[in-house]
C-alpha cells in the first residue's frame, strides 16, 4: 500500500497517514484553496506558458504546453537546487489559478530539503498555495502523481524523485492532457532513459555578471538551459539566461560573466615536503 505525508508548505511535516487519509486530506485542502480563488474553466482561451526569452519560446513553438509533462533536468546530481530554481521561475509565469502540488520522494527531500517559504516568495509565488506531499516509496510517487494529474484545480503539479518508466510516464501525459494540468518533473537520478515528455531541459548554473554599478556584486540566478527534447521543434539548442526578480521574468544574459576574484595575479605557491629531523624535547 502505498504511504505519504501530505503537509502545507508553511507546517512542519506530520507523521506519514494511510493512502486514504492523505488523498481526502490533499482533496480537503485544494477544496478550500478553492474557496478564494477564482475557477480555472472560464471558457476563456487559456494564456500561453512563456519564458520570457523570445529564442527559448519560438524554439518551443510559443512556450510550454499547458496540459503536458516537461522534464527539467540537473546537468548533474549536484545541481537538483539549480533546476528548482528554474522550475519555480518557470511556475512564476505560469498564469493558471489555483494550489500547486510539490510531490518528492522521502529520499530527494533528506539529501535536498524541504520547499522553503522564503525563496518561493522570492520567486513571487505564494506559499500558501504549495502543498507537499512527501512519499516513503520511490514506487509510490507515480501513483500520487496519477492521481494529482487527474485534479483539474491544480495549476500545476512539481515532481522530484526517480523519472517513471516509460509506460507509466505515457499514463501520465494521457491524464495531464486530459486535465489540462502541467507538470514539471525534476528527477534525482539518471535521465537517459525513454519518456513520453514533451520536453527535456537540461538545466546548469551559470555565473551572470553583477550589477552596473559593481560588476563584481552578488547577481541574480542564472542558468544554461540545453533543450535536449522538444516535440514542439528543434531540439538540441543551448541558451544562457538570467531570471529578474522584479519582473518576473527570464532573459538573455548580457555582459561578461563574472566568475569571482581574478587570480591571474596571484604567484603560484610552493609546498614543500619537511623532512628534516625533529628535535627532541
Amino acid at each position: 500500500m502505498p504511504v505519504f505525508a501530505v503537509q502545507h508548505c508553511a507546517r512542519p511535516s506530520p507523521h506519514p497517514a494511510p493512502a486514504g487519509e492523505a488523498v481526502e486530506h490533499l482533496r480537503a485542502r485544494i477544496a478550500k484553496i478553492e474557496g478564494h480563488t477564482q475557477r480555472l474553466d472560464t471558457g476563456a482561451e487559456p494564456q500561453a506558458w512563456t519564458s520570457g526569452v523570445t529564442e527559448l519560446d519560438a524554439a518551443l513553438g510559443k512556450g510550454l504546453s499547458l496540459g503536458a509533462l516537461h522534464e527539467i533536468v540537473p546537468a548533474s546530481p549536484v545541481d537538483l537546487p539549480v533546476a528548482s530554481a528554474f522550475a519555480f521561475g518557470l511556475l512564476a509565469r505560469l498564469k493558471r489559478r489555483g494550489p500547486v502540488l510539490w510531490c518528492m520522494s522521502s529520499l530527494a527531500r533528506n539529501e535536498y530539503g524541504a520547499p522553503y517559504t522564503p525563496g518561493l516568495a522570492a520567486f513571487g509565488i505564494d506559499p500558501s498555495r504549495i502543498i507537499a506531499v512527501t512519499v516513503r516509496h520511490p514506487r509510490d510517487l507515480s501513483f500520487v502523481l496519477e492521481e494529482a494529474a487527474r485534479l483539474l484545480s491544480l495549476a500545476a503539479i512539481i515532481a522530484e524523485g526517480p523519472l517513471p518508466s516509460f509506460t507509466a510516464s505515457r499514463r501520465l501525459a494521457l491524464l495531464l492532457a486530459a486535465s489540462g494540468v502541467p507538470m514539471l518533473f525534476l528527477p534525482d537520478g539518471k535521465a537517459d532513459q525513454g519518456s513520453a515528455a514533451a520536453t527535456r531541459l537540461l538545466v546548469a548554473p551559470l555565473v551572470a555578471a553583477g550589477t552596473a554599478l559593481d560588476s563584481q556584486s552578488p547577481a541574480a540566478p542564472a542558468f544554461r538551459v540545453t533543450l535536449a527534447r522538444n516535440r514542439g521543434g528543434r531540439p538540441g539548442l543551448q541558451f544562457e539566461m538570467v531570471f529578474d526578480h522584479a519582473s518576473l521574468s527570464f532573459a538573455p544574459c548580457s555582459g561578461t560573466p563574472y566568475s569571482g576574484a581574478s587570480l591571474d595575479s596571484v604567484p603560484d605557491r610552493e609546498f614543500f615536503v619537511d623532512t628534516a629531523p625533529k628535535r627532541r624535547a
